[in-house]
């Protein structure tokens, strides 16, 4: 299987490098695309402001790693998966993995978030897209390393799970990581976005300088939602979140819950009893 990674933090993200890692060790040929600074919250834009004219492409390494392929790319995310899908880094690829992002993409982050728009690109142009995110908690990451090779783990579980099926069309999956060792993970489940996300934005707090240029600071507050139901509140709960996407011409996928049992099963962590795997191996 040949699997293209890329994600909106930028390339310089050593997460990039864990998951190709991982996916390499199952046998995939792997290879990094990714934007060159950080572009997160980007949305599906497909055209940079400060590169209009032409995309550039350069090698980029990681230490540590010296057998992942990686370049760095003057683009957004959703361009660099249409970049993939057009043989710029080679044959084109049969998944399209977007992440770990830095940061949970739940709820209605989805609507912004880069990570999720290079999986949905990808899927729009053919090829199946997976989006991991790893939900931290900033002021400690700062501090500790986050759990890379946790998102790794289920990001390999999910797609060796997804690389045994077949599909008549392409599919998406949203898929967000506690924080934790993965032996620490309370299971995976198949998941709805919520409405809401983990932050409740307050408002900006302004003030205005001797120019008279108005400076707005967004202001945010924890959300106390906790519905497991959603993927915010069983990531909360410490699960491993599975939300399949669909949209035109993606296939619509009646047997996630199956999905998420599955891939809990790769990973040897704990399968909810209400899930039905339907006939998924």
């Amino acid at each position: 299987m040949r699997i293209f990674c890329t994600n909106d933090d930028g390339v310089g993200s050593v997460g990039l490098a864990v998951v190709a890692d991982r996916l390499a060790r199952d046998g995939a040929a792997v290879v990094i695309g990714a934007p060159d600074c950080d572009m997160s919250g980007c949305g599906t834009a497909i055209q940079r402001h400060d590169v209009r004219s032409e995309l550039r492409v350069s090698t980029h390494s990681y230490p540590g790693y010296p057998d992942v392929e990686a370049h760095a790319v003057s683009a957004t995310p959703a361009m660099t998966a249409i970049l993939a899908e057009r043989g710029v880094f080679g044959d084109p690829p049969d998944l399209v993995l977007s992440g770990p992002n830095f940061g949970a993409n739940v709820g209605t982050d989805l609507m912004h978030s880069g990570t999720v728009a290079a999986a949905s690109t990808a899927a729009r142009r053919g090829i199946p897209g997976v989006a991991v995110s790893l939900a931290l908690d900033f002021k400690r990451a700062r501090e500790i390393e986050p759990h890379w090779e946790t998102a790794a783990e289920v990001a390999a579980a999910v797609v060796g799970v997804l690389g045994g099926l077949e599909f008549d069309l392409p599919v998406l999956v949203n898929v967000n990581v506690p924080d934790v060792e993965l032996d620490a993970l309370k299971g995976v489940r198949h998941v709805v976005p919520a409405d809401g996300s983990h932050y409740r934005f307050l408002g900006f707090e302004e003030t205005v300088d001797g120019d008279g240029v108005r400076h707005l600071v967004p202001r945010f507050e924890a959300d106390e939602f906790n519905d497991e139901t959603t993927d915010v509140g069983a990531l909360r709960a410490g699960f491993a979140t599975l939300t399949h996407l669909a949209a035109s011409g993606m296939r619509p996928l009646d047997d996630a819950a199956g999905l998420a049992a599955a891939v809990a099963e790769r990973l040897g962590a704990p399968v909810d009893a209400a899930f039905d795997r339907r006939g998924l191996a």
